[in-house]
């Protein structure tokens, strides 16, 4: 028991507000990778967003945040600066005086607070996250927040209230990793951009809780999400998304782009040597018809991509992470 007679400190009373609150409500959310522009300058200052700045900063160029609708965040920066990333469309010619940034996404502890209870919000989640059985911090991103407050309350009345972002991964309970990790023989067999796209894909799966089980197969928890390989004597990689692509999933929508450029990636077949499912198959795939699709064993290998870059790497990401979504709302 504490002596009555010990001061106190800040520290303490911050504890004690914390343990009084409980924070019963954390959600865990998973953001989608997007693009955004951020109050960086592209000299490398940071904008100031005192008063109302955040609410306009980004308007003569037709992007508004509107509270709540994950498209506009604040990210603490190691430099303890706070940096604003307002989403924007992937094809957008960025001519500001902002630099723009590709954002992993991936899980999140969120809850929410008003901005005086900001930083015990913040310790809050990292001790839940510390402690928890299922997850932990993933050091590899940083914290946000999001504004949720509508600007016409937070104009009226002066309060602010936001959400709080802590990073979070899976923890992996009993899975025998490979010894064979596939980013090594990238780092053999590649070189330049096509390196680095294929590690950038790599990134991208882990950041999403997405794990190399097999010699090719990455997994979502225990569902098989898409194949990667190498063709050494090529300087090429390849991969082949998993799933039942015979439409839209309900509630995942796929612009007509990224449909354009999975259709002319279809995995047709190839009448293999010792293969006994030739010919292949007719197939609805994202909305239209295909004949003579591989069938080899059975798989669900619809699409196959080789050292696919910019938009194609796009296409991959978003077929990825419509397989997830369906795996995680729909076992």
């Amino acid at each position: 028991m504490a002596d009555i007679n010990d001061p106190i400190t800040f520290e303490k009373m911050s504890e004690v507000s914390r343990e009084a609150s409980k924070l019963n409500d954390v959600r865990i959310i998973r953001l989608p990778p997007m693009r955004v522009i951020t109050s960086r300058h592209k000299t490398g200052e940071t904008e100031n967003l005192d008063g109302d700045k955040m609410q306009n900063l980004f308007v003569q160029y037709g992007f508004i945040p509107t509270p709540g609708l994950r498209d506009c965040f604040m990210r603490k920066e190691s430099s303890s600066e706070w940096v604003m990333l307002m989403k924007i469309p992937n094809d957008y010619e960025n001519e500001t005086i902002y630099m723009d940034e590709n954002l992993p996404g991936g899980l999140y502890a969120v809850a929410s607070t008003f901005f005086e209870n900001m930083d015990d919000t913040f310790a809050f989640l990292r001790e839940w996250a510390s402690g928890n059985n299922d997850f932990q911090l993933d050091n590899e991103r940083s914290e946000m927040l999001e504004e949720i407050l509508p600007w016409d309350i937070v104009n009226k009345l002066g309060k602010w209230q936001q959400d709080i972002f802590i990073p979070i991964k899976i923890i992996q309970k009993g899975i025998q990793m490979p010894n064979n990790k596939i980013e090594p023989i990238f780092n053999e067999v590649l070189t330049g951009g096509v390196l680095k796209n294929a590690l950038d894909f790599t990134d991208f799966l882990n950041t999403n809780d997405i794990i190399q089980l097999g010699q090719h197969e990455w997994y979502y928890k225990d569902k098989c999400v898409c194949y990667i390989d190498t063709r050494n004597e090529k300087h090429s990689w390849i991969v082949w998304t998993e799933g039942d692509y015979t439409n839209e999933h309900e509630g995942f929508t796929i612009d007509e782009r990224t449909k354009e450029i999975a259709w002319a990636s279809v995995m047709k077949c190839g009448s293999c040597e010792g293969c006994n499912f030739s010919p292949g198959i007719t197939k609805m795939l994202l909305g239209k018809e295909f004949a003579n699709i591989c069938n080899a064993d059975n798989v669900n290998m619809a699409f196959m991509f080789t050292n696919p870059e910019n938009e194609t790497l796009e296409c991959v990401k978003m077929l990825v992470l419509m397989r997830i979504n369906i795996i995680a709302n729909h076992k």
